[in-house]
């Protein structure tokens, strides 16, 4: 996967296998087979009381549109840079699967690298890394690597990660973030709890989270998809 071309190039193909592609994301199969363009067909005949789902999927084609200008400097959107989102709702708002369906329509247009990991398995792979332990795989290994890498990562299940009590792990995690924005590299954080909760991890996290990651609430029915 490239990141070099960050314009609208569009590489839909349908001789490309893109269901691999999505497993060497890593992916979840269950949310492979969910596009954005089906998101948004799902809301043609909705009610006026479904507005908040048209609003939720109106912001995932404004983030795909201004995608470029949130891995390259952009003059008409210089405060773009690095910055990716917060998807903030309760269990089974669709969350997930609105963060898998833009990544993946994001790595159709722009040909840009992708990874989905749950923020628990991020830490536990670090982990095992440092310790260099025999159960490591070399999947494991490049996985690691792409979160790390990756024009878009969705880090899911932000908040429910395990961790010890003196939190070095969240510490880590937060580090970790900080890193990806800072090489302008955008992240969608996929949680449970509102980001100004997050002072909880960490006291200077709630106002770097409004920089880096505006939230997107997610609340009640959103997605005709379970998160």
């Amino acid at each position: 996967m490239k990141n070099q071309a960050m314009t609208r190039i569009d590489i839909r193909d349908h001789s490309i296998d893109y269901n691999l592609r999505w497993e060497y994301a890593g992916i979840p199969s269950w949310y492979r087979g969910i596009s954005l363009d089906q998101m948004i067909r799902s809301l043609e005949g909705l009610t006026a009381e479904h507005s908040h789902a048209r609003r939720v999927i109106s912001w995932a084609q404004t983030f795909v549109d201004t995608f470029p200008a949130r891995r390259r400097f952009d003059l008409a959107n210089p405060r773009l840079i690095g910055v990716g989102a917060a998807l903030v709702g309760t269990e089974g708002a669709g969350k997930t699967a609105l963060a898998c369906a833009v990544l993946m329509e994001i790595h159709k247009r722009y040909d840009a690298s992708i990874c989905y990991i749950t923020a628990d398995n991020l830490i536990k792979l670090g982990q095992l890394i440092k310790k260099n332990a025999e159960e490591l795989t070399e999947w494991h290994r490049r996985h690691y690597t792409r979160a790390h890498q990756v024009s878009l990562l969705a880090l899911d299940g932000f908040g429910e990660e395990e961790h010890s009590a003196s939190n070095k792990e969240l510490a880590w995690l937060i580090s970790f973030l900080r890193r990806r924005y800072n090489a302008h590299r955008p992240t969608l954080v996929i949680s449970q709890h509102p980001i100004h909760t997050w002072g909880e991890y960490s006291s200077s996290l709630p106002k770097f989270a409004e920089t880096a990651f505006p939230q997107v609430s997610l609340a009640g029915w959103v997605l005709p998809y379970a998160s």
